[in-house]
């Protein structure tokens, strides 16, 4: 997740403890290059046939954290690449640990416990167009940034009590704060994911009667730059790995 965090928001500060090492990730306020939005990377796929595709200056300029009652926590990542070819495959390396999981998860809204939740989705999304240019190549010259930066979290919640909806009848902004503790690392410490949105403005939720049941609210909510924090989104991980 590290990568993908640093390709889709910028480069990570790290501090050490004793036996682990904290990483904060936060949105790039500036160009990584004049040529290119984003930290380029070079991905690999390869789908058990033939050879293996890869992709050279690749921008990770969307991706979606899924965190879903009952299921693993996945993320989707969208990239646009500068160029891509054919190469032999290379043997990949995976970490050890085991995936992060719902039950793992924690949320706090406006700073108190909230488990009316059953699902969010974090999504940040950089806008990126690739730019023609007039530099002897197929290939597009420039990968800049096409619109404002969009981070939202969407989902359903239980609608239980009308406290959500009457935030979002006043448009009144809130923290989210979502907390993944994984597994053991050591010295009390385990691998851990935190999502701060410090000021999330309600953009819709409804809560259609379907029947008989439950009845359920689908929210979406925008991520807005708030001046006290100076940031719209901060990620930290902490696990074993120095850097990234």
């Amino acid at each position: 997740m590290g990568h993908f965090l640093n390709g889709c928001l910028g480069d990570a500060t790290t501090t050490f403890t004793s036996s682990a090492a904290n990483h904060e990730f936060l949105p790039r306020q500036n160009e990584f290059a004049a040529n290119c939005t984003l930290r380029p990377y070079t991905v690999e796929i390869f789908k058990n046939v033939g050879s293996a595709y890869q992709v050279t200056d690749a921008l990770i300029h969307t991706l979606a954290i899924e965190i879903t009652a009952g299921a693993i926590i996945r993320a989707t990542a969208t990239l646009h690449g500068r160029a891509y070819g054919k190469v032999a495959k290379q043997t990949p390396s995976f970490i050890e640990a085991d995936p992060f999981t719902w039950n793992e998860t924690s949320v706090q809204i406006a700073g108190s416990a909230n488990g009316e939740l059953e699902s969010a989705t974090i999504t940040i999304e950089n806008p990126i167009e690739g730019i023609p240019t007039l530099n002897g190549s197929l290939n597009e010259g420039k990968l800049l940034r096409s619109d404002f930066r969009n981070i939202t979290v969407s989902g359903d919640q239980d609608f239980s009590t009308q406290a959500e909806e009457a935030k979002f009848r006043a448009q009144t902004r809130q923290r989210f704060l979502f907390t993944i503790t994984g597994d053991d690392i050591g010295g009390s410490k385990n691998n851990e994911m935190t999502f701060d949105l410090p000021s999330v403005n309600y953009q819709t939720y409804a809560y259609p009667i379907g029947g008989p049941g439950r009845i359920t609210a689908a929210y979406e909510g925008k991520a807005e730059y708030d001046t006290s924090s100076s940031y719209a989104l901060r990620v930290t991980m902490q696990n074993t790995q120095t850097s990234y």
